[in-house]
């Protein structure tokens, strides 16, 4: 039903008037400019309109755009504007808001679904943890307002199956991907760079591939670095809810050198125990052997480049997530990064080999805890769930960041080496 619920209600929001849409929306977010609720494809629409708008990019950079905003607001995006670029290169006008915002949340939802359906045994979990991905917060907020992360999940799911083809031209689609996700938004430099490196061995056969996909972060980032350094983002103090769990913990321990302006950090424990309990995730499943169970996961349930492409795609994804995580404070929307490993992870608690019950249970409670974490903001008004989120965001996220580094922290396997192994047994 979670299915039936998601994909007739992207097909209203995509093809039928916005009355209709608006009664099927879940969370709705109302305009703060014109105290009306945002339509559906909102923030889809904003860059369809600035498109269309011919307002000059160096102004939307800048925030200092006037009267190109569909909903009223005086400035322009808060991030660099490729994304209005490559809408007017695309000649993309707003009467395609629908039919793109549709294609664009289908496919989101087709590779978790088809990931989940693939890994997870018996099929009543795989179908329980499909509906709650499906209806969690981020998913629901990012599919109603399609939200330029979804493009960015769409962009790195590509990009690591792209990068499993063996021949040499796959590096040149590859590098182009790379360049747009970095482009597009730039959190995922940190989690492609990472990838790579993390993946090095399985690149010795296939030098050109790492080397194309590096490249094209490296465009990506050079392309938009301009407008960052415009708008003086780069230069201003962060403000305290835009501070990533990885970057408390230096400001926290400079803080006594710090100009005024950064010192914001008013408990100093909280970042520290951040970092504690991420570690302390990390060395128990480590040593518990979480990584090399993974590997015997996907080899019992694929083979081929089907195995490749379910060797690279999560631990790209999450690497993703994880960059945001450190290095933001906003990573809701961007937790939907991380839900094909956690599809991985579930595959792992229903798989009754090599698992101690000590690990199984401490993975089920972290994944609880982020499980937990998707449906508080639909109760936030009580001030329970306001108690709870602090533990949340306290405990789960930091021991489910240490979790994926766990399972990533290692040469993946891919499907040739692997199918070689298979061979000499």
């Amino acid at each position: 039903m979670s299915l039936v619920y998601t994909l007739g209600s992207l097909f209203i929001y995509g093809f039928l008037p916005a009355k209709v849409s608006l009664a099927f929306m879940m969370l709705g977010v109302e305009n703060p400019a014109g105290g009306r609720m945002f339509p559906p494809f909102g923030d889809l629409r904003w860059v369809t309109a600035l498109s269309a708008c011919g307002v000059d990019l160096n102004d939307l950079a800048n925030k200092t755009s006037q009267g190109c905003d569909p909903y009223g607001r005086a400035a322009g995006l808060g991030y660099p504007p490729m994304s209005v670029l490559f809408a007017r290169l695309l000649a993309v006008k707003g009467h395609h808001t629908g039919l793109l915002g549709f294609s664009i949340g289908l496919a989101v939802v087709l590779v978790l679904v088809l990931l989940s359906r693939r890994l997870v045994r018996p099929e009543w979990l795989a179908n329980s943890l499909i509906a709650l991905m499906l209806l969690g917060f981020p998913m629901q907020l990012g599919l109603e307002r399609s939200n330029i992360d979804l493009v960015v999940f769409v962009l790195l799911c590509s990009l690591a199956a792209i990068s499993q083809l063996p021949q040499q031209w796959a590096s040149l689609p590859a590098a182009c991907l790379a360049w747009l996700a970095v482009a597009i938004k730039m959190y995922p430099l940190v989690g492609i760079t990472a990838w790579v490196l993390n993946s090095r061995s399985a690149w010795r056969q296939r030098i050109w591939m790492p080397l194309a996909v590096l490249a094209g972060t490296g465009a990506g980032l050079a392309g938009v670095w301009g407008w960052y350094h415009q708008s003086g983002d780069l230069a201003a103090a962060p403000q305290d809810r835009d501070i990533g769990h990885g970057m408390r913990v230096p400001l926290t321990l400079l803080r006594p050198w710090l100009p005024q302006d950064y010192r914001l950090l008013e408990d100093p424990g909280q970042p520290l125990l951040a970092l504690a309990l991420t570690f302390l995730a990390f060395i128990l499943l480590r040593r518990q052997g979480l990584h090399h169970q993974w590997k015997l996961l996907l080899q019992e349930r694929a083979s081929g480049f089907e195995l490749g492409c379910l060797a690279a795609m999560p631990p790209l994804l999450a690497l993703a997530w994880l960059g945001c995580y450190w290095f933001s404070g906003s990573f809701d929307y961007r937790l939907i990064l991380a839900l094909p490993l956690l599809i991985n992870a579930c595959a792992m608690l229903s798989c009754n080999k090599g698992m101690s019950r000590w690990s199984r249970g401490f993975l089920a409670l972290i994944l609880l805890g982020v499980v937990y974490g998707w449906f508080a903001p639909f109760f936030a008004p009580l001030s329970v769930v306001r108690k709870l989120n602090v533990v949340c965001d306290l405990f789960a996220m930091p021991l489910f960041a240490g979790a994926l580094l766990a399972l990533l922290l290692e040469p993946l396997p891919r499907w040739p080496s692997i199918r070689a192994s298979q061979a000499l047994k």
